[in-house]
């Protein structure tokens, strides 16, 4: 039978970096208008980059040095939120910045260093943008305003996670979980009403209706859904 061809020589190593220069990953998809935003990695410098894509083609997204980076809870997520006038980031130092989409200015937004932001999304009703801040090891729903004002939402919980505003601005809903537990072990999903003044009144928590957690809760229309994640596995459910 013929041989099996050796197609490694220890004259031909690879490195690393020439083993990751290839791969990039993309992240956090999200739509605004006819506009197209995503994250993407760059192994050959390390960095993370906004991206978009229109009719008049694809480019990144002029965010100044540096990557786009959140560091809530260590592993981070939702960097980054996207208003009709302006793009807000978290940038690797954990400032938040503003970028006009009409003029392309940067402008910081929150200048302090010392919390961590994520899980941003955007409340285009008030033309703010709604996050988790993590200070002082306590977390907090917050409110960026496009002045730079930082609004408190909600406290008291161990962590917040993937906060989410309804289309008419007037409901608001995230998740939350409590030590011991992990988000995916235990979590409990919260539901607020936003009022006209941009605060939230009558939040209430609603767990799991099975032992497990629940994630990723989105509006569609008047519908909250969200994933229940049991032991055994889960549906999407309302």
């Amino acid at each position: 039978m013929p041989g099996t061809q050796n197609c490694f020589t220890v004259a031909d190593p690879i490195s690393a970096l020439d083993a990751c220069a290839g791969f990039s990953q993309y992240a956090q998809l999200k739509v605004c208008g006819d506009t197209i935003f995503w994250l993407a990695s760059h192994p050959e410098t390390g960095s993370v980059a906004l991206w978009q894509a229109d009719n008049s083609g694809i480019c990144r997204v002029n965010t100044g040095p540096g990557s786009i980076r959140s560091r809530l809870n260590g592993y981070g997520g939702g960097a980054y939120a996207v208003l009709p006038g302006r793009v807000v980031w978290v940038a690797e130092d954990q400032r938040v910045w503003q970028l006009n989409r009409v003029t392309g200015k940067r402008t910081l937004l929150v200048p302090e260093v010392d919390a961590t932001w994520g899980g941003l999304v955007a409340d285009p009703q008030h033309d703010r943008v709604l996050a988790v801040r993590e200070r002082h090891q306590q977390q907090a729903l917050m409110a960026l305003e496009a002045t730079g004002q930082v609004r408190l939402l909600h406290q008291g919980l161990d962590f917040y996670g993937a906060p989410a505003v309804s289309q008419d601005g007037t409901r608001v809903a995230w998740c939350s979980w409590q030590l011991p537990d992990m988000p995916w072990l235990q979590s409990t999903l919260w539901q607020a009403t936003v009022t006209a003044d941009g605060t939230v009144a009558g939040a209430s928590g609603q767990p799991p209706p099975v032992s497990g957690s629940v994630q990723q809760p989105q509006f569609a229309g008047e519908q909250l859904w969200s994933y229940p994640t049991m032991r055994a596995g889960g549906s999407p459910g309302r």
